[in-house]
């Protein structure tokens, strides 16, 4: 102790003198590894720089309008294609047509798309005979000059699809509608026309206008979802026997077959056609063998009462029209 007390200044200072070493070290150590971060960037600014000046890279009046003719070549293939969807999926405005025009056409076109679906076999029901236009048709006042071209437009988009519908095979075309109206949503590079179409017809055949729709079709047309409803198809009155025998006869007491049965105003044991003679007694039919054993089992098919498998369709789709797009210069 008496070491201590003698020395507490030396220890002190020795004290302070390794506090303050660790914390060197501490700030050293974090300084160096700062530092080697930074000589990693300078490293890697220094190759990159060296790239540049080996593959003649720099933001020179050259470089700069070689960058412009490029990205205006860009622009020209952007409008060159756009203008080629315009050309095969798009519709022309049609304008300078009077209301009163407008009335005609879409009385005459929906004349024309129904008689082209009744040439084909597919009935179309008096409600669906204007092809959602009814109430344009009906109206007793013209339509606006600035709705003339919407209307039309409208028009052409459900006759391509009536068109398609025709050569699908339904066998009815229960009706179409737009629920947006006549303006259609109108996206960047293409305007979206939203119809809800309702037909009848076999699996197939529904199968088929799917199909059509997608890949025949003048606009391009996406089919968001199809719901499907079929109907019964087992006719009233007629069963089969659980067992596996033979149908029953509709009408019939009991659905025994016809054949059972004794022909009314005939003395029990005798048939049409077969005389019975008193005491003797009547010939046994030929199939007498078998008339106590079981008839054999009929297959699944059998007994199955097979009719037209026809069902209706409700297809939500997407009508696209692209728009020639004009060139920036």
């Amino acid at each position: 102790m008496e070491f201590v007390k003698r020395n507490a200044g030396f220890l002190a200072l020795v004290l302070v003198f390794l506090v303050g070493t660790a914390v060197s070290a501490v700030l050293w150590r974090t300084a160096n590894r700062r530092a080697l971060e930074i000589e990693d960037k300078v490293r890697s600014q220094q190759e990159f720089m060296a790239k540049i000046r080996r593959e003649k890279f720099g933001l020179n009046q050259r470089n700069l309008d070689l960058a412009a003719r490029n990205r205006l070549a860009s622009q020209r293939e952007l409008v060159s294609f756009l203008d080629g969807l315009a050309s095969q999926h798009g519709l022309v405005e049609e304008s300078g047509i009077t209301g009163l025009d407008c009335l005609r056409i879409i009385k005459e076109e929906a004349l024309r798309m129904a008689q082209e679906l009744e040439g084909k076999n597919i009935q179309v029901p008096t409600d669906a005979a204007f092809f959602s236009f009814g109430d344009l048709a009906r109206s007793t006042s013209l339509p606006k000059s600035e709705e003339v071209p919407l209307i039309l437009r409208n028009l052409r988009l459900v006759s391509e699809i009536v068109r398609v519908c025709g050569r699908s095979g339904i066998t009815e075309f229960s009706g179409i509608s737009r629920p947006g109206g006549l303006k259609p949503l109108v996206k960047d590079l293409y305007t979206d026309t939203p119809v809800q179409l309702t037909v009848t017809g076999s699996y197939k055949s529904i199968q088929r206008l799917v199909n059509q729709l997608q890949k025949e079709a003048k606009q391009v047309i996406l089919v968001r979802s199809v719901e499907l409803e079929a109907r019964d198809q087992v006719p009233s009155g007629t069963t089969t026997a659980a067992g596996g025998g033979a149908a029953a006869t509709p009408g019939r007491p009991g659905g025994a077959p016809a054949a059972s049965r004794q022909p009314a105003g005939m003395p029990p044991g005798m048939m049409p056609g077969r005389m019975m003679m008193p005491g003797v007694p009547a010939a046994a039919p030929a199939d007498d063998k078998t008339a106590g054993e079981p008839l054999p089992p009929v297959d699944k098919e059998q007994r199955l009462v097979f009719a037209s498998a026809e069902m209706t369709a409700v297809l939500v789709l997407d009508v696209l029209d692209f728009k020639k797009p004009a060139e920036e210069k």
